[in-house]
């Protein structure tokens, strides 16, 4: 027997999911590892009872423990290219696990998930999350997370090392770049548009084989590798400028008369870098 939650409109309560009288609550929710996942119907619309999402844990007696971690990596945070690296929690990082189902990372890169397992289990995660749908990577392999997880004791999952070349980085850059602007611009756009939806879509290609630009198309950002008197393209302030063509895309359609596109790709970068230049050490 699974716990769940179920409610009026003006109360929140405990009962038994096999009580007939609630049935219709597994319509606003989903089973994930044995744990119900819970949203408001249409009775939320009471002003009395904002929307309410609960996760709880598994029963006592179904033997398994939950899977507890967090997600870090070392970044190139900006806003130049030679800017420190650092180890920095990485928000929003989906994780599939076998038999539970797919997690994402908090704000401080954090996950506890519940869970029927009782044996370690093996991560293998692309790098994607809630806003960036996927990565590829044209000199090579994407880098991945890897790692072992035992059920019941926290883990620590780390993307790269201290010591990690500038293709590899160009991976947690982007990744910690869209997710940190995305955020900032719900934020600073709140309650987030629609659009902003749209934006965490976006994919994103690293390491292509040319020098000294990165651009964006269809929803994608796209960066060069270092040559031509060029870092690699993929540090902060290039990936909020590319990333802000594609919020230029969403909310309206790119336009280069008299370089407006341009305009707003520099606005978002300065503004998310706090500095008043695009992508120094380009």
């Amino acid at each position: 027997e699974v716990l769940c939650v179920i409610y009026d409109r003006h109360e929140v309560f405990g009962a038994t999911c096999s009580d007939p009288s609630h049935d219709h609550m597994d319509a606003a929710g989903g089973v994930v590892g044995g744990a119900h996942l819970m949203g408001c119907g249409p009775e939320c619309a009471d002003a009395h009872l904002p929307e309410i999402v609960v996760s709880l844990e598994a029963a006592d007696g179904e033997g398994g423990a939950n899977l507890i971690g967090t997600v870090q990596g070392y970044v190139n945070p900006g806003p130049a290219a030679n800017s420190p690296v650092q180890l920095l929690p990485l928000p929003n990082f989906r994780i599939d696990f076998v038999g539970v189902g797919t997690v994402f990372t908090d704000a401080n890169g954090n996950f506890n998930v519940p869970s029927s397992l009782t044996a370690p289990i093996q991560v293998n995660a692309p790098i994607r999350g809630r806003h960036v749908s996927s990565m590829s990577n044209d000199a090579g392999a994407v880098v991945t997370l890897t790692g072992t997880i035992t059920p019941g004791t926290q883990s620590t999952l780390t993307l790269l090392t201290p010591s990690a070349n500038e293709n590899d980085l160009a991976h947690t850059n982007v990744y910690w770049g869209m997710d940190d602007v995305n955020e900032y611009l719900r934020a600073v756009l709140a309650p987030a548009p629609a659009q902003l939806n749209t934006l965490s879509q976006m994919s994103a290609v690293v390491n292509i084989n040319d020098n000294c630009n990165a651009f964006y198309s269809g929803n994608r950002i796209n960066f060069f590798t270092s040559g031509g008197g060029c870092n690699n393209t993929a540090h902060a302030g290039v990936i909020y400028h590319e990333w802000g063509h594609g919020m230029d895309d969403a909310f309206g359609g790119i336009s280069q008369v008299d370089g407006l596109s341009e305009a707003w790709g520099a606005i978002i970068a300065t503004s998310r870098s706090d500095i008043p230049a695009v992508g120094p050490g380009f």
